[in-house]
């Protein structure tokens, strides 16, 4: 890669970490910055919500040793704002003594390093459900009293997504793991989080089972089966629906079904809840 070709792609990393500061900037005012090169060992890394893979850092630490395309974001100390993902892969390879960074000269609160850094994190398109969740219930923490609406527009997201992330500070650890381990939804989760604790994991049951699907097996097969059904209080029509049916097929459904429907009985969730969870999940 050429001097000045490299050097183009800093000035266009410049123009992005710049884009970033200004987004998280608080008032109209120029933010003050230098543009230096920095030991990678002397930067200051805090914990972060977002984990790397060892894969993923030795691909980018392979890729900066083509040539680094974006600048971290430091605070005068060292403390990285964004791009721990670079100096972690950076220290992988001995080749990478130093990095391209951003450095902020202004002082910053907790909160506002907490609201940079986020803002920096959601411009991206990696982030997980429970990333996200972590992201935001940390920063509202560091203003226990903002209104939702101030979060959302501090972090330049909709409203209704803040809502949502930070429901998840209210489920139990069962769920967390299932958003975590992308088995429900978020709007599962968050329909979850409205319920008390105690009757969290029998709605977590019933989302869990009401997604699972039957396998299929040889046999004619028809793309709905409705079976009638009477007994003395009641009378009623159950249809089965999916890409290509047979009596195994339905039948496991069947089964699936009673197991949702009796998870929730045993938990006493009403038929309305239930049935919420088991859309979010359909639908998810």
């Amino acid at each position: 890669m050429s001097t000045a070709f490299l050097a183009f792609l800093l000035y266009l990393a410049l123009f992005y970490a710049l884009g970033v500061i200004a987004q998280a900037a608080t008032t109209d005012s120029t933010p003050k910055i230098r543009f230096v090169r920095v030991s990678v060992q002397k930067l200051i890394l805090r914990p972060q919500t977002r984990s790397h893979s060892p894969e993923y850092l030795r691909r980018l630490a392979d890729s900066l040793l083509q040539g680094q395309l974006q600048p971290v974001g430091i605070l005068k100390d060292g403390t990285v704002i964004f791009g721990n993902g670079r100096v972690l892969a950076a220290r992988l390879e001995p080749k990478i003594t130093d990095l391209w960074a951003v450095v902020l000269e202004e002082e910053i609160s907790e909160r506002e390093f907490l609201r940079r850094q986020a803002v920096e994190n959601f411009v991206r398109n990696d982030l997980s459900n429970m990333e996200k969740c972590k992201i935001c219930v940390n920063y509202a923490k560091s203003a226990p009293d903002m209104a939702l609406k101030d979060i959302a527009a501090d972090l330049g997201v909709d409203g209704s997504m803040v809502t949502r992330w930070l429901a998840w500070e209210k489920c139990i650890e069962a769920v967390r793991d299932a958003l975590a381990a992308d088995k429900i939804t978020l709007t599962a989760m968050y329909s979850i989080s409205q319920l008390p604790q105690e009757q969290q994991q029998a709605a977590l049951d019933a989302a869990l089972n009401g997604k699972k699907k039957p396998q299929k097996s040889n046999g004619s097969r028809i793309p709905t089966i409705k079976i009638p059904l009477a007994n003395d209080n009641a009378t009623g029509l159950v249809t089965v629906a999916g890409d290509g049916l047979n009596w195994e097929d339905a039948e496991n459904l069947l089964k699936e079904a009673l197991k949702s429907v009796r998870a929730a009985k045993d938990k006493n969730l009403d038929p309305k809840t239930a049935q919420s969870f088991w859309r979010d999940v359909a639908g998810g």
